[in-house]
């Protein structure tokens, strides 16, 4: 911890910025906070390595004007789906995960708490789990579920899920969108060679010579066979419709 005394100056400086003071709920950065973050982050995102372009001695720790929110959301997001540290690096206790997590969650709702409140302009909303799973399903007739290939949402302060407020396109979660649409694509289209097609072929009379003319006189038959009819009943009376004629006869 020695060799990045840089950490307790992005903790430290926390404490100051304007999103921290806007939440006085969320306490003080704790020394465990500190020592963890020097512990397991700067391996990898430290001076000398910075994997994935993230080093977190440069992060701005001031999340409402800082620059650097969206990057803080991907930490916390990779902190949560287990990514941070990585499987060949030293983990975190579960008590220590927390810390971290704990700290950048609270961090994170002051900031887009006093954002609200200064402008209340809404940041682009993307859809959660639920509602992207379900708008794939149904523009690919297929039926799948993906939310647990996502990270969680956290409940906003009202305790809904689907805030748009709260729900930010972090990269982390581009990511993952992208890489879930190629898995419906790769269901949905089918690849190699076509089927064979197979035609039948069906002669009626109007193929034939004559055919219409034929239809034509087999249809004028049965008209005419059914616009002249003899009606009887049981007491013997009778009706004709000679339809073809001027006149029309009754008979009993």
């Amino acid at each position: 911890m020695a060799n990045e005394p840089i950490f307790d100056v992005v903790f430290a400086g926390e404490l100051a910025s304007p999103a921290r003071r806007t939440r006085s709920s969320c306490g003080s950065v704790s020394r465990p906070s500190i020592a963890a973050a020097a512990k397991y982050c700067v391996n990898c995102h430290g001076s000398k390595i910075s994997e994935g372009k993230l080093r977190g001695d440069s992060l701005n720790p001031d999340m409402l004007e800082g620059p650097d929110a969206d990057r803080w959301h991907e930490v916390l997001n990779r902190l949560n789906v287990g990514e941070m540290p990585p499987e060949d690096e030293p983990q975190p206790t579960r008590k220590e995960r927390e810390i971290l997590t704990l700290w950048l969650t609270r961090s994170l709702d002051a900031a887009a708490e006093a954002k609200r409140a200064s402008d209340g302009r809404i940041v682009f909303r993307r859809l959660n789990r639920r509602e992207y799973n379900n708008t794939l399903n149904d523009l690919f007739h297929i039926n799948l579920d993906i939310t647990k290939l996502l990270p969680p949402e956290r409940p906003s302060a009202d305790g809904f899920r689907n805030n748009g407020q709260d729900l930010v396109m972090s990269p982390l979660h581009f990511e993952y969108f992208l890489k879930i649409a190629r898995l419906y694509l790769d269901k949905a289209v089918v690849n190699g060679p076509q089927p064979l097609r197979q035609g039948f072929r069906t002669e009626f009379k109007a193929d034939k010579k004559g055919g219409p003319q034929l239809i034509a006189a087999s249809f004028t038959s049965s008209a005419t066979r059914r616009h002249s009819r003899t009606c009887s009943s049981r007491c013997s009376n009778a009706w004709t419709f000679p339809w073809r004629n001027s006149r029309t006869a009754h008979r009993q």
